[in-house]
C-alpha cells in the first residue's frame, strides 16, 4: 500500500497516514511528491497495488482518498476495513 500527497504541502499528512497504518501491522510506504501526482500512479499494465491519496481537504477532514474504491473515507473506516 502506498501513501501519495496530491503536492509536496501533503507530505506530511502522507507520513502521518502511514504510520497511522503502520501501527496496525499494515505494510506502507510514502511516496514523496516529487513529481506530479499523475506520473507517480501507476499504469494500468503494471502491478497493482493499493494507493491512498491525500490533499488539502483530506488533512483538514482526517481522511483519505482510496483509488478504485473510495473518494473520501475517514482512517479510521479505512483502519477498520482492513482489519
Amino acid at each position: 500500500m502506498r501513501v501519495l500527497g496530491v503536492r509536496d504541502d501533503h507530505d506530511v499528512y502522507a507520513a502521518y497516514v502511514a504510520e497511522t497504518l503502520a501501527l496496525d501491522g499494515i505494510r506502507v510506504s510514502v511516496e514523496e511528491a516529487n513529481e506530479p501526482l499523475g506520473a507517480r500512479i501507476p499504469g494500468p499494465n503494471s502491478r497493482r497495488s493499493v494507493i491512498l491519496v491525500v490533499g488539502d481537504d483530506d488533512d483538514r477532514q482526517g481522511t483519505l482518498g482510496v483509488n478504485g474504491v473510495d473518494r473520501t473515507i475517514p482512517i479510521a473506516a479505512w483502519r477498520w476495513r482492513l482489519s
